[in-house]
């Protein structure tokens, strides 16, 4: 009887150690850092290579606009004078500074312009002067001609006009008067220096 009680307890022993062992093999790893599963990508991570938008090229808009009071200077490629030139016609010329409006560059050097007769008189004797007002009406940007409105310039011939050019000289123009005819002339190559009248977009 005691030997067969005995094995009983044995048997019941036995069976305790092995329920014990499988829910170890069962159960959660001692080692939370075992785990197999791939890493989890943040919501905010880049693709290598991926650009973003540069502001300073998409959303800024450029300069496309030259502001009135901008000075234009041009070199003469046509002569105008009191003596031949009549109200009304043209003359041409070329940028002599380029247009450059907060750092860029709108207009180059060398840009073609064309200007007009406002008014001309040849001198009709001593006490009658001749005279001569000029304004630049286009310049060329991007290929096609664009009108522009401008400060004119005025000049009167013989000694009774020789403030009138003494202050477009100044102001960076250049023409000649003749005191004993009384006319007034701008040759070939003359600089001269208009001011914008009106504000002109460039597109």
């Amino acid at each position: 009887m005691n030997r067969f009680r005995a094995a009983q307890i044995a048997g019941l022993i036995l069976m305790i150690a092995l329920s014990l062992g499988c829910e170890r093999a069962t159960g959660v790893p001692d080692d939370p850092t075992a785990s197999t599963d791939p890493p989890q990508e943040g919501p905010f991570r880049r693709e290598e290579g991926s650009r973003g938008i540069s502001p300073s090229r998409s959303l800024v808009p450029g300069v496309n606009k030259i502001p009135e009071g901008t000075p234009i200077t041009i070199r003469l490629q046509d002569a105008v004078s009191s003596t031949s030139s009549k109200a009304g016609d043209g003359f041409g010329g070329t940028l002599d500074d380029p247009i450059v409006i907060e750092g860029q560059e709108l207009v180059s050097r060398g840009t073609s312009v064309t200007g007009k007769v406002l008014a001309s008189k040849a001198s009709g004797g001593m006490h009658n002067p001749g005279y001569l007002r000029i304004a630049l009406v286009s310049v060329k940007a991007n290929g096609q001609p664009v009108p522009i409105e401008t400060s004119s310039l005025f000049v009167k011939g013989g000694s009774h006009g020789r403030r009138h050019l003494t202050a477009i000289r100044d102001a960076g123009a250049a023409g000649t008067d003749d005191a004993s005819t009384n006319e007034v002339t701008y040759g070939v190559e003359s600089r001269l220096t208009f001011r914008l009248a009106q504000a002109v977009e460039l597109h």
